[in-house]
């Protein structure tokens, strides 16, 4: 009998200790990132918010604000607006790191951005920019999602 409870709890030890899949979580967010770039070629504004949990906290522009994904999707569509993109591309790969427990990841992102803004009344205007930000994520029963992001932007040469 007592071989069979020595048995039995190592049988568990050994699932308690089993380590999240990081390869998996690693190809799932950068999936999702990769996602934000076609959604911006795409003019797909909830393609560009689908990886957002349902409330962010968005760090910008030297401000701090808590916004509902429906918020954001409204803020993405009046970014989206009027412009055509050419590029969207990584100028590094994302720098993915996920916690010990594997509930939580950061991501460190770097991406340059072209286009044009349309108008009924005016010449198409190129514009350029690179984007750095830092995203915090967390893995629930769905999948992972942005519980913060951070950016910053530069203008280029178009």
């Amino acid at each position: 009998m007592r071989s069979l409870i020595l048995f039995a709890y190592s049988g568990l030890t050994l699932v308690a200790c089993v380590a999240p899949d990081r390869a998996a979580d690693r190809a799932a967010i950068l999936q999702a990132v990769r996602a934000v770039g076609d959604a911006h070629l795409e003019s797909d504004p909830a393609g560009f918010v689908a990886a957002d949990a349902d409330t962010v906290l968005v760090i910008a522009d030297g401000e701090v604000h808590t916004r509902t994904r429906a918020e954001q999707l409204a803020r993405v569509r009046t970014y989206l607006e009027g412009r055509i993109f050419t590029e969207a591309s990584q100028i590094e790969p994302p720098r993915i790191e996920i916690s010990p427990d594997g509930r939580t990841a950061t991501v460190i992102g770097h991406a340059r951005i072209r286009g044009v803004v349309t108008s009924a009344d005016g010449p198409r205007q190129p514009f350029a920019f690179t984007a750095a930000w830092l995203d915090i994520w967390r893995k629930d029963a769905h999948g992972w999602h942005v519980i913060v992001h951070a950016n910053t932007q530069r203008d280029s040469t178009p």
